[in-house]
């Protein structure tokens, strides 16, 4: 998806990330005209966003790498975070990964949800949950376009991942 200068390709029909919408593709690129050029993207739950194209080239990226998704079972076998840290900054921490839409970040909040889970038999609190459950969908939103499966196949092998 990149192009050689390194720069993200919007061409129509390409997958791209763009951060806690997950997964999306672009369905116009309107590039002619540069001081009104944007980007559409329509999402699997048929939300459509559209960006102005500088906006777009720094808010989206493309679908994780095999590379990128190495990284990301790497972060899913690693020991959950500790919960020394008081609630209310974890809970900012994660909402900021969430936000930011970087595989291994979703990763990193997957991990420690499942852990909590785990551990107490439930998240901290309803708030925890819901991040918890939505960096899940989108990682598995991400791991399945990456490695072009099915979401379901993409959550197993999330769960597969943490031990």
């Amino acid at each position: 998806m990149p192009d050689p200068s390194g720069s993200l390709r919007l061409d129509v029909g390409d997958a791209v990330v763009y951060g806690p919408h997950g997964v999306g593709r672009v369905t116009a690129n309107d590039g002619l005209a540069a001081d009104r050029a944007t980007v559409v993207l329509e999402f699997g739950s048929g939300l459509q966003v559209s960006l102005p194209v500088t906006r777009a080239r720094e808010s989206l990226r493309p679908v994780s790498s095999q590379d990128e998704l190495a990284r990301v079972q790497q972060t899913l076998r690693a020991d959950a975070s500790p919960d020394g840290e008081p609630w209310s900054k974890r809970f900012r921490a994660t909402r900021e990964k969430l936000a930011a839409g970087q595989a291994t970040g979703l990763a990193e909040i997957v991990r420690d949800g499942i852990h909590r889970e785990r551990r107490r038999g439930t998240v901290a609190s309803p708030a925890d949950r819901e991040l918890y459950l939505k960096a899940r969908r989108l990682l598995a939103m991400e791991i399945s376009a990456s490695r072009g499966i099915d979401e379901p196949d993409a959550d197993h092998w999330i769960a597969e991942q943490v031990e």
